[in-house]
C-alpha cells in the first residue's frame, strides 16, 4: 500500500486570495489607453486622465502582485492628442492562448450581463489582428455562446482616450486573486453548453490527459504513451484536449468523471464545471528545483468546489534524447510504480466520500463517514416524501427518496448518526413526534448485529418505530424500548458519493467535518455557496449537547 502523502506536492498556503464577496466596478472620464508592441513592453496599459495606471485594467501576476510589463504612471500630456472614443468597457485582453483567454479575458467579461452591449465598446487589448483571432476554432466557440459578435469588440491600434471608460475588476489575475463569482460565471457558461451534450457524454467517465500528441510545449514525457495503454487496459479513456472541441473539453470534467493529468491549461476547462474531481500531476523540475503547483489553479480550486489531488510524478529523470520543441524532456523510471499510485488513489477515491480540498491542501481528505440506507423489520426501505418531508416504509415513484444514515467508520454503536434525504437537493425531513424538521435529523444508533441497528431521537430518548407500508404510518419516535418495529436493517451504498456538486454533498461534508472530523475546513465557499446547510448543521450542536 502506497502512502499517497509521500507523493503529495508542495503548497504554497501563504500566497494568492479567494475572495467571495462582489468585485467592484470602476468609471473613469477621460481615461486614455496606450497599445504597446507586446505582451511585456513596459508600453502598453491604460491609465486615468492624470496619468495613474488603473488597477483593475491592470494585468498582475505573482504574490503579492507585480504588473506584467506595464508601467505604474504615463505622461498625461501625450493624450492631448490622441483620438477620442464616446464611452467603452474594459474587459481585458484577446489572448489567442486557450488558458490565457480564459484568465485574462473571460474573468472581466461578467460584467457585460449587467448592461447593454449595443450601446458601449466592448475594448479589448490584442497583439494579434482580431480577424485572425477570430479564425480560432475555440475561440469562436466562446465567443459565440456569450452571443457576441466580432463587431462587439474594439481593438485599439492606435492610442485612444475614452470621454467614459467602465472598468470592471477581473475575476481572476495570475498567481494572486481568483473571486467566487470566477466559478459562478464560467459555471453559467459551461451550462450553456451542456445542453448540446448527447445521451453518451453524460454517462461517468473515467479520464486521462494525454500531452503526447503536443508538437510543442513546456514537458514532454518521452514514454507517456506506455503509461497510457497501461491506463486504457484498466478502463481509462485516452483524451487529447487540443483535438476536442470546448464543449467536449467541458464535458470532461462533468458527470463526477475523475480526470488525471498534467497540471496545465487542460485543468483550466475545469472552471466551467462545478466541484470537478481527479488528481494533477506535477511534472516539471525547472533546473533541478521542485516548484508548487501553480497558484493559479489552486485559487479556481478554492472557489470553485473542487478536489484535485496535487501528486509529484515519481520515477520521473531527465531523458537522453532531449526534443528541442519542449523546455523539459523527461521519462517515467518505474511505469509500474506511477500506474500503482494512480490505480490506488483512483480506487480510494472513487470508493470513498472524500472531502473537497480546493487547493488549500494537495489531497483530498476520507470523510470517514459511512452511509447506509434503511430497512425495516419486514424488508420495507425507508423513505422521505419530498412534498412533506415524512419519513416511512410507503415508496410512491417520483416523490419518495431513500433516507440515508450517515455515521463515522467503525463507530455504529451508541454513538451519533444523521438521516439524511437521498435526494440531491438534501431535501428536509421530519419524524413524527418530534419538532425537528430539516435537511439532518440526528439520532442515536444502537448496534443489535453487523447488519441490524436501533434508532433513539435526540428530542425526546425514544426509539423510532416503522410502521405499515402505507401513506400515514410514518417513522414515529415513542417506542420505550426495542421491539420488532424498532429494529432497521442496514445496507451499505454509494449514493452519496454521487453528484460532487449537489447540496446533498454539502451537507454531508459539512456533516463530516463538524461532528466526525471536528475541523471545518474552506469555510468562506460553504458560507458562500451553502449557507443555510451551513447554519442548520452547526445549529444541531444545541440538540446534540
Amino acid at each position: 500500500m502506497l502512502d499517497i502523502r509521500h507523493y503529495s506536492s508542495p503548497i504554497d498556503f501563504n500566497s494568492g486570495i479567494g475572495l467571495f464577496s462582489e468585485p467592484d466596478v470602476s468609471i473613469y472620464n477621460n481615461a486614455f489607453y496606450i497599445c504597446g508592441w507586446n505582451y511585456f513592453d513596459n508600453l502598453h496599459g491604460v491609465y486615468t486622465q492624470e496619468g495613474y495606471l488603473i488597477p483593475h485594467a491592470t494585468f498582475f501576476n505573482q504574490w503579492p502582485p507585480v504588473p506584467k510589463g506595464q508601467t505604474v504612471w504615463s505622461d498625461p500630456h501625450k493624450a492631448r492628442s490622441f483620438a477620442r472614443v464616446d464611452c467603452g468597457i474594459f474587459v481585458g485582453h484577446l489572448h489567442p492562448q486557450y488558458g490565457h483567454f480564459i484568465t485574462e479575458c473571460i474573468s472581466r467579461l461578467w460584467y457585460l450581463e449587467k448592461i447593454n452591449k449595443s450601446d458601449l465598446k466592448i475594448i479589448v487589448r490584442g497583439i494579434e489582428k482580431k480577424e485572425e483571432l477570430f479564425k480560432i476554432k475555440w475561440f469562436l466557440e466562446i465567443i459565440n455562446i456569450l452571443e457576441l459578435k466580432p463587431e462587439n469588440f474594439f481593438v485599439p491600434d492606435t492610442p485612444v482616450v475614452f470621454k467614459t471608460l467602465i472598468v470592471p475588476a477581473p475575476l481572476f489575475s495570475e498567481d494572486s486573486v481568483c473571486f467566487s463569482r470566477m466559478a459562478t460565471f464560467c459555471n453559467a457558461i459551461g451550462s450553456k453548453f451542456s445542453q448540446e451534450r448527447s445521451q453518451e457524454l453524460q454517462k461517468q467517465r473515467n479520464i486521462y490527459l494525454s500531452r503526447s500528441k503536443l508538437s510543442c510545449g513546456t514537458v514532454f514525457i518521452e514514454n507517456e504513451k506506455e503509461l497510457e495503454s497501461e491506463l486504457q487496459k484498466k478502463g481509462f479513456e485516452i483524451v487529447h484536449p487540443q483535438d476536442l472541441t470546448v464543449n467536449e473539453q467541458i464535458n470532461i470534467f462533468r458527470n463526477d468523471n475523475f480526470v488525471i493529468g498534467q497540471v496545465g491549461s487542460a485543468f483550466h476547462t475545469s472552471i466551467f464545471v462545478p466541484s470537478p474531481q481527479g488528481i494533477c500531476f506535477r511534472t516539471k523540475k525547472y533546473d533541478g528545483k521542485g516548484t508548487p503547483p501553480s497558484v493559479s489553479y489552486l485559487l479556481m480550486d478554492q472557489v470553485n468546489g473542487s478536489a484535485f489531488d496535487y501528486l509529484d510524478m515519481p520515477s520521473l529523470v531527465d531523458s537522453d534524447n532531449p526534443n528541442g520543441n519542449f523546455i523539459e524532456t523527461r521519462k517515467i523510471e518505474n511505469l509500474q510504480l506511477v500506474l500503482d499510485l494512480i490505480l490506488q488513489r483512483f480506487r480510494d477515491r472513487t470508493e470513498n466520500f472524500f472531502l473537497s480540498n480546493m487547493g488549500t491542501t494537495a489531497i483530498a481528505e476520507d470523510s470517514e463517514i459511512e452511509v447506509f440506507e434503511l430497512y425495516s423489520h419486514d424488508n420495507k426501505r425507508v423513505v422521505s416524501d419530498s412534498k412533506t418531508g415524512l419519513a416511512s416504509t410507503y415508496e410512491e415513484a417520483d416523490s419518495t427518496f431513500p433516507v440515508m444514515l450517515v455515521c463515522g467508520k467503525d463507530v455504529l454503536n451508541k454513538n451519533v448518526a444523521f438521516l439524511i434525504s437521498s435526494h440531491r437537493d438534501a431535501l428536509s425531513l421530519s419524524i413524527d413526534n418530534t419538532k425537528l424538521y430539516g435537511p439532518a435529523i440526528p439520532v442515536i444508533i444502537t448496534k443489535l448485529s453487523n447488519e441490524m441497528v436501533a434508532l433513539k431521537s435526540l428530542e425526546n430518548n425514544a426509539y423510532i418505530y416503522a410502521g405499515a407500508d402505507m401513506r400515514g404510518q410514518n417513522l414515529r419516535a415513542e417506542g420505550p424500548q426495542i421491539m420488532a418495529w424498532e429494529k432497521y436493517k442496514i445496507l451499505k451504498n454509494n449514493l452519496h458519493i454521487k453528484d460532487r456538486s449537489s447540496r446533498r454533498t454539502a451537507l454531508i461534508s459539512l456533516i463530516s467535518m463538524v461532528y466526525f472530523k471536528k475541523n471545518v475546513k474552506n469555510f468562506d465557499y460553504y458560507e458562500s455557496n451553502h449557507k443555510e446547510i451551513m447554519q442548520y448543521v452547526m445549529s444541531l450542536n444545541s440538540i446534540m449537547a
